[in-house]
């Protein structure tokens, strides 16, 4: 019930869609119902109320923001070590995707005025359907930069070995040509 007027709140006088959510039960598993819908098919159906399914997927995409942020760093660090002319590097970084503001929010709008208790407030108004749905492409995109973070992480992370297996041959090479003289 608590969904429904969240809901209502958001949208205002708009007219909510009806969603059906009977089914011919004929089970469960841990996450729905098991039945047929209307038309004869055998469905699983999971019911989630509207402000929890948005707050879940809030808590995801912070989950894997951490996840690609942390990602971006570990490819940092591998990449400035592998620059380092220390380590046989030329001491330029190759530059890193931009990972930056890569939400796909919009804006919601925004009003300031007095309220009904005369007291000043910003009141700041978005459409539910498109924050849920900005969220879930935001979700797609985090999960996409986090594997391609990981690759270049893996691939630096080859080149690093390798360069430090050539110093030590290197290394052992001079000092051979050390000890022959």
């Amino acid at each position: 019930m608590k969904a429904i007027f969240l809901v209502l709140g958001l949208v205002g006088c708009a007219t909510v869609p009806k969603v059906t959510t009977q089914i011919d039960q004929k089970g469960t598993v841990n996450d729905g119902k098991i039945g047929f819908d209307k038309a004869g098919k055998i469905i699983i159906q999971r019911e989630t109320a509207a402000d929890d399914e948005l707050r879940i997927q809030i808590m995801v995409n912070q989950s894997l923001y951490r996840n690609m942020k942390n990602e971006w760093w570990d490819l940092k660090k591998c990449r400035e070590n592998l620059a380092d002319p220390k380590n046989g590097g030329n001491g330029l970084i190759t530059d890193l995707p931009d990972v930056e503001d890569m939400s796909t929010a919009a804006e919601p709008e925004q009003e300031m005025g007095l309220t009904e208790d005369d007291s000043l407030k910003v009141v700041r108004k978005s459409s539910f359907v498109d924050r849920l749905k900005a969220e879930r492409k935001y979700d797609t995109t985090l999960r996409a930069m986090t594997k391609t973070l990981s690759k270049l992480l893996t691939t630096c992370e080859l080149e690093q070995r390798y360069n430090q297996r050539g110093a030590v041959v290197s290394n052992k090479a001079a000092a051979t040509n050390e000890d022959s003289n």
